[in-house]
């Protein structure tokens, strides 16, 4: 089964450490970084990505959509934020989409919905890997470097379905 992306694109530059330092100095050259690096990942991932930005303070007064590199750009209406727009969209398909934001709020919406929801921060680190390789992390470190901790103490705990549905979708980014 194809993976279905939904991005909220300001939500992610934003919580991106690089994306967030060229947002600070242009939008525009923000949402530029953000959509060739989802352009670079769709090459390697194949996955179908549809990035939603907010237009509630812009001029236009309906919703527009254009198609950047093979993937949909939705800009909300007037008054109209993303998060809207990413929660209908989820009701609409379902079960078959992954929505990409770390707004909590929205991800209870979305959940509610059967979509699953992964955090901006787990998206970027997978985003990243494909890039870059499968051992890279946020310091640019490998696995091996990291110092082991001692063994778990207490009871394990079963992981319940919504985490098991949603560490099945991150193994497919």
């Amino acid at each position: 089964m194809a993976v279905h992306l939904i991005i909220d694109g300001y939500n992610l530059i934003r919580r991106s450490s690089s994306l967030s330092s060229i947002d600070e100095r242009s939008l525009e050259d923000g949402r530029k970084a953000l959509m060739e690096l989802l352009h670079d990942y769709r090459k390697i991932r194949g996955h179908k990505i549809t990035v939603v930005f907010d237009g509630k303070h812009s001029y236009n007064l309906g919703r527009e959509k254009e198609r950047i590199n093979g993937m949909d750009v939705l800009y909300s209406k007037r008054g109209e934020e993303a998060d809207t727009v990413i929660a209908e969209l989820a009701r609409k398909m379902g079960t078959g989409v992954t929505i990409v934001t770390s707004d909590n709020g929205l991800l209870a919406r979305i959940r509610a919905h059967g979509s699953v929801g992964v955090t901006s921060g787990e998206f970027e680190f997978k985003l990243r890997e494909a890039l870059y390789g499968d051992k890279y992390d946020e310091y640019g470190r490998d696995e091996e470097d990291y110092p082991q901790k001692g063994r778990k103490k207490g009871l394990s705990r079963r992981p319940s379905k919504k985490e098991k549905l949603k560490k099945a979708r991150l193994k497919k980014l």
